[in-house]
């Protein structure tokens, strides 16, 4: 969480720069039992952001309600144009809320973005997908690498790994949930999150929604680090919760098998 609040910290300092006025409040929604973040730490921070006229805020105390329903908790109160939705694992380079936010405003069909993330050993991952099978989900998440090689081109093609690098790409269908930048009426519009999908999958489903009001987005030039993912090495629990909430994504919009 820190180096997520210090990389924050600095892109907004840069947009300030080109964009003023551009970023206005952040909150942070702690779900563990124990606070996870220190009052040194928090105060730090947010004594360095409030110089720059964001406001911080610190929820805590609620326990571990679901990753889509503690992302629902501020809605009702943003008054923001654009809403940033992050994983606390991430860092985000300097330009990426400016390079987000100005293609927010040179296209006014856009209703969400994706960025362009690598790990921390610097290889690409891929956030935007295609729709999936349930064949295509059990090969990329519990199938031994061996096997995925046998098929590369579907997973592939599944991972949209052919997107452009160079410019931006619309028409996303699914984006991943550990960094959505939002336009904040749409997704005030669509009740954000559905409270349904505890934990996996409530990115897909708010991918879905939120793509009948506008277009998705793709930006290369939108730049992340992320730590997380990998639901299938996490242990029992993750695995029946992709397999559940996976069940509840399948039923709500459609069942593809292969």
């Amino acid at each position: 969480m820190a180096r997520l609040v210090e990389s924050l910290l600095i892109a907004a300092e840069y947009l300030m720069r080109h964009q003023p006025a551009s970023v206005s409040k952040l909150d942070i929604l702690d779900n563990s039992e124990l606070s996870t973040i220190s009052a040194d730490s928090f105060n730090q921070h947010k004594q360095a952001l409030e110089k720059l006229n964001v406001k911080v805020t610190f929820t805590h105390g609620h326990g571990n309600v679901g990753y889509g329903r503690a992302h629902n908790i501020p809605l009702k109160d943003l008054r923001s144009d654009y809403h940033l939705i992050l994983n606390p694992d991430i860092i985000i380079s300097s330009t990426a809320l400016h390079n987000a936010l100005t293609k927010f405003r040179c296209d006014n069909r856009i209703k969400l973005l994706s960025p362009n993330a690598s790990d921390c050993n610097g290889r690409k991952l891929f956030l935007c997908k295609r729709y999936p099978s349930v064949l295509s989900l059990a090969m990329r998440g519990f199938f031994p690498q061996s096997l995925k090689s046998l098929f590369f081109k579907r997973l592939s093609h599944y991972e949209m790994q052919d997107l452009s690098e160079i410019n931006s790409t619309t028409g996303i269908p699914l984006i991943s949930g550990c960094f959505m930048l939002a336009e904040t009426a749409s997704l005030k519009s669509i009740g954000g999150f559905n409270e349904k999908f505890f934990l996996y999958f409530e990115d897909f489903d708010l991918s879905i929604r939120m793509s009948k009001l506008g277009e998705i987005v793709y930006a290369p030039d939108v730049k992340i680090i992320h730590a997380g993912g990998n639901a299938a090495g996490k242990g029992l629990w993750h695995i029946w919760k992709f397999i559940l909430s996976g069940y509840h994504f399948f039923k709500a919009h459609d069942w593809r098998w292969i």
